[in-house]
Parts: C-alpha cells; structure tokens; sequence
C-alpha cells in the first residue's frame, strides 16, 4: 500500500558565478521536484525552472521560472495549478525558443470525472519575464490533439452506444474552436452527446461554459 502524500517544504538555492542569488523554500509533497535549466527565449541566458508537487490524485503542479535579470536572478513567476502531470516543454516551431505545452485544467471534472475528460490545449511562451497563453498560434499542435480526441470518440462508437461522455465532446469541441473549426466540432458534439446524462440540456450548458473560459 503506497504512503499518503506528506506535505514537506523543498527548500533550494541558486548560485550565479559562485555568488548566492536566491534562498527559496517552496511546499512540494514527498520531496518531490525537478529542476531544469532551459534557455526558454533563445537569448544565451538559461532560465532556472523548479516544478513542484502538492500531492494528491491529480493536482497540483507548479512551476517557479528564474530568469536572470541584468546578471542576476529574479524572483520566480509561477504557474500554478497544472495538473498532476503539468505538461512539458517543446520547441514547437524550430525556432530555438521553448514553448509549454499543457490542457486547459477548467474542463477537468466540469462535465465527467477526472478519467473521463478530455481537457484542450493551453500553450504558454516565456517572454519578456512572463509567460503568455500563445495556444492559437500553433495549428500543428493542436490539430494533433484534436485527432487524438476524435479516434477516442471514434472508439467510443465502435463500443456501440454510438454516445460519447460529455467531458471529452466539451474539450473536443474548444479544440476545434482553437483551429477556428467551431461549426464542425458543434456538429460532431450535436450527433453525439447523450440526451439522458446530466447535465440537463448539455448543449446549452456548454455554450455557456465556453462564453465564460473565453472560448466564445
């Protein structure tokens, strides 16, 4: 039987030139960490990046990026509350810049359980000491995701219910609405949702839901 979660501090330090920069103890649940030395923005300046784990089923990650400013290192811009296994860096264009591929977290347990969703793409990019949701910019990336969710739709009627859940029709159909396809994953959605699982008229609860995380 695997232990519980312990919540314990992960504590670090960070030289630059064999001068202490920064002292920093952050929670992360049984020691878990990583530290990784990226050059995310291709300027010859690695970036420090610390990912923690708080424990638990499926949440949360947390990444803490140390870029150097004018020689030294900054205080840590965070990204917080990824899922359990928060995403990874790609260099998604060949350009030598790192982009942070990940899944838009709010789509998990809104409409089926964790196993059951199928959340879409959030992509980030490190630049000018922050990161910015750059998920449009990448078709490749996601048209690739959103084929991954259709076979899994296309399983899901081989099964013979010829219904898929609601939580992977709600992320297929943002993903299509990130390739700017939102007609064609609307149709998709229509022919196979099920009437008779909740929640009460899906099609207008996820409407909704779309319109406020900014997809509509």
């Amino acid at each position: 039987m695997p232990y519980p979660p312990r919540a314990t501090n992960l504590s670090y330090k960070i030289f630059n030139d064999g001068k202490l920069q920064l002292t920093e103890s952050v929670p992360s649940s049984n020691f878990l960490g990583q530290v990784t030395l990226l050059d995310l923005d291709n300027n010859l300046s690695p970036e420090i990046v610390v990912k923690t784990f708080s424990g638990g089923s499926h949440c949360c990650t947390t990444l803490r990026l140390y870029a150097a400013n004018t020689g030294a290192y900054t205080k840590a811009v965070t990204l917080e509350g990824l899922d359990g296994r928060g995403g990874e860096f790609k260099d998604l264009d060949g350009n030598g810049s790192w982009e942070f591929v990940s899944s838009d977290n709010a789509f998990l347990y809104a409409f089926s359980g964790y196993a059951q969703s199928f959340p879409p793409s959030k992509i980030f990019a490190w630049s000018n000491g922050k990161f910015t949701d750059v998920t449009r910019r990448y078709p490749k990336e996601l048209r690739s995701r959103a084929w991954q969710m259709f076979q899994t739709l296309e399983e899901i009627q081989k099964g013979g219910t010829g219904l898929s859940n609601h939580g992977l029709l709600a992320g297929y159909v943002a993903q299509k609405i990130l390739l700017g396809e939102h007609e064609a994953g609307w149709k998709i959605m229509l022919s196979r949702y099920n009437p008779n699982d909740p929640p009460k008229d899906f099609p207008t609860v996820l409407k909704t839901f779309l319109v406020r995380q900014g997809y509509l």
